[in-house]
């Protein structure tokens, strides 16, 4: 799982 950055809320990529 990797950690990305959507408008300043960190989201967990599998959960995007």
């Amino acid at each position: 799982v990797y950690d990305t950055i959507t408008s300043g809320v960190i989201c967990h990529g599998e959960d995007s």
